[in-house]
C-alpha cells in the first residue's frame, strides 16, 4: 500500500541554525492506493535535536518516534520509526524513515516513510524563527 500527502511539522522551540532539543508535532494528510482504505489522517509528538541550518551528524542516533494513523475506514495504526537518513541538498530537506506497526491495521507489518521539505529562509533560520515547516510525504506499508 502507498500513501502520498502532505504534512506539517511544528517545532517549539523554533528552530534555529544549530541543532538542539525540539518538540517536533506532526499533521499528516493523506491519499492511499493499494489498502481497504483511501484517506488517512496522522498525528504524533517526539523531541529530537533538530536545526534548519544542518542536518544531525551521521554518528547521531536520533530517538524512536511514533505517528498514529486515523484511515477512512474506521481503522488506525500506530508506526513506531527510527529515521534512517536525513540528507540536504539544495533547498530540500529529505528525511527517510523505516519503522514497523506497533498496533491496530497491519500490525506487525514493516514501513517506509519519506518526508521532502523545502528549506526556509536563511535569515528565518539564522534568527532561530523556523517554528513551522511544509513538506510532501510517501508513507509505504508492505503488506
Amino acid at each position: 500500500m502507498v500513501c502520498t500527502g502532505q504534512q506539517t511539522q511544528t517545532y517549539a522551540p523554533p528552530l534555529g541554525p544549530l541543532p538542539k532539543p525540539t518538540v517536533v508535532s506532526l499533521d499528516e494528510d493523506l491519499t492511499c492506493v493499494g489498502g481497504p482504505f483511501l484517506t488517512g489522517h496522522g498525528t504524533g509528538t517526539f523531541i529530537q535535536q533538530s536545526s534548519c541550518l544542518l542536518p544531525p551528524p551521521e554518528s547521531t542516533v536520533l530517538p524512536l518516534y511514533s505517528i498514529t494513523y486515523q484511515w477512512s475506514n474506521g481503522q488506525h495504526s500506530t508506526i513506531t520509526y527510527t529515521v534512517t537518513a536525513v540528507v540536504q541538498a539544495g533547498n530540500q530537506n529529505v528525511v527517510t524513515a523505516t519503522g514497523t506497526v506497533t498496533s491496530g491495521y497491519a500490525q506487525g507489518s514493516v514501513v517506509e516513510r519519506q518526508v521532502t521539505t523545502l528549506d526556509l529562509d536563511v535569515l528565518s533560520c539564522l534568527a532561530s524563527n523556523v517554528d513551522e515547516q511544509n513538506g510532501s510525504e510517501i508513507l509505504t506499508l508492505l503488506l
